[in-house]
């Protein structure tokens, strides 16, 4: 569990990493990035950054190498932004919450229409 200045700073870094990706980065890999969630550790030292990509068309891959390419400079704008002594080190991780939460809803979906074929199908 995280303290409430770490979450706050966790809220803070979200914000700030979205706006630069969006503002700043000009590399293409990182177009449709989301910042879903940071965790920090610690000891302060590193921040896992989790991230989900809005088109499915773009290779994941490709955009976390597009995203660990840019660490540098995002971290050098987040010094720059926010009051903390360090910028921990940035580490990106693919957010698998948005895919598992399609999965569930494509899911969801196959058994609603299974249930409205059962009922079609009584006389």
């Amino acid at each position: 569990m995280q303290s409430k200045r770490m979450e706050r700073v966790s809220d803070l870094m979200i914000a700030e990493i979205s706006r630069i990706l969006l503002r700043k980065v000009k590399d293409p890999r990182v177009k449709y990035v989301t910042v879903a969630d940071v965790r920090i550790s610690k000891d302060l030292k590193s921040a896992t950054v989790f991230f989900s990509v809005l088109d499915d068309k773009l290779d994941k891959e490709d955009v976390l190498a597009g995203l660990e390419n840019a660490a540098g400079f995002i971290r050098s704008e987040l010094f720059h932004t926010l009051d903390i002594k360090t910028i921990p080190t940035l580490i990106f991780k693919i957010d698998p919450s948005i895919e598992y939460g399609a999965h569930i809803q494509k899911l969801l979906h196959s058994i609603h229409e299974g249930k409205q074929e059962d009922e079609k199908g009584e006389p």
